[in-house]
């Protein structure tokens, strides 16, 4: 019993413990790097320890050392260094202290940062507005360098049974609202006429069946897809957010298989995730509907003829 005790103790509360703390300083300190970013022109940034006789030798090393914000120090010695580092990093005025040398100051770094777990806490996670390292044990191997969106979004990068849930269970749950969005707005066979007055497409035509089809279609990233046709109207009349591009006739002589009827591609290009998407739209004897939502990685802009 004495000993499932001290193992209680063990992780149930300094385990705890440490990782609360963690998730605190570096949540701190991320909001600290906001305003250092923003004032970077008038301040340096200074390394300090609490200065206390619980400061650790490693750490203590660098009280003191003062750098541009900018400089590659701080992407591998940002604190929190460590579980249970107190450290910080404060503004100092660009005359009020010198600076050190970038390069002794990074190699007096790395002669005291040796072992696998003080190794683990070298990158900036206030910039990354993180509060874990990415190589945390916790992270299943790949994981600590992917992106949120990514991690749920991207079914290559859902490498553990985790995220593969949160990636089909997001993907269903866009794709089952967006359908009962527009089947709650559109009749089954009615044909609504949507005004967009963006480039050469002043209106497109819409149906519940057409819509749904856009929801079916595969993109790399289903929930924000999903989510972009639910606001797709918004979307295509903000030319701000959709872009665009220009046109590709049909080639003379060459059918696409399926897509016979097609006179003119239109193009739109708009912000999606980190990347970009690319909205479709065919042109047949004058009336527009959105063909597809593309992602980058498989849409090739040079391909466009008729670039605005």
């Amino acid at each position: 019993m004495k000993e499932v005790d001290a193992l209680g103790k063990d992780y149930n509360h300094n385990y705890l413990r440490s990782e609360y703390n963690q998730a605190l300083q570096a949540a701190q300190m991320a909001a600290k790097w906001q305003n250092f970013e923003k004032n970077k022109d008038f301040i340096n940034l200074q390394y300090r320890t609490a200065n206390d006789e619980r400061v650790r030798a490693s750490h203590r090393i660098l009280h003191g050392t003062t750098l541009p914000v900018d400089d590659p120090f701080w992407k591998q010695y940002t604190p929190p260094n460590g579980w249970g580092c107190r450290c910080t990093v404060v503004a100092v005025l660009k005359d009020d202290y010198p600076v050190q040398d970038s390069h002794g100051s990074i190699a007096k770094a790395e002669s005291c940062f040796k072992t696998p777990k003080e190794k683990m806490f070298k990158e900036n996670l206030a910039e990354k507005k993180r509060l874990f390292p990415s190589k945390h044990p916790y992270l299943p191997k790949g994981c600590g360098e992917c992106e949120f969106k990514k991690l749920i979004f991207e079914s290559e990068k859902a490498i553990c049974k985790a995220c593969r849930k949160i990636d089909a269970a997001s993907a269903k749950w866009s794709s089952d609202v967006t359908k009962q969005h527009f089947h709650n707005l559109i009749q089954k066979d009615e044909h609504q006429k949507w005004t967009i007055n963006n480039g050469p497409v002043k209106e497109i035509t819409v149906t519940r069946s057409n819509l749904d089809l856009l929801v079916w279609k595969p993109h790399k990233y289903y929930f924000a897809k999903n989510m972009a046709i639910y606001y797709l109207k918004r979307l295509l009349q903000d030319k701000s957010k959709a872009v665009y591009l220009g046109n590709t006739p049909d080639a003379k002589g060459i059918k696409a298989r399926g897509h016979t009827d097609v006179t003119i591609w239109h193009y739109y290009k708009m912000k999606f995730l980190n990347g970009y998407s690319y909205i479709v739209i065919k042109e047949y004897n004058g009336e527009f509907i959105v063909h597809q939502i593309q992602d980058e990685d498989h849409f090739n802009e040079d391909k466009i003829k008729n670039k605005v």
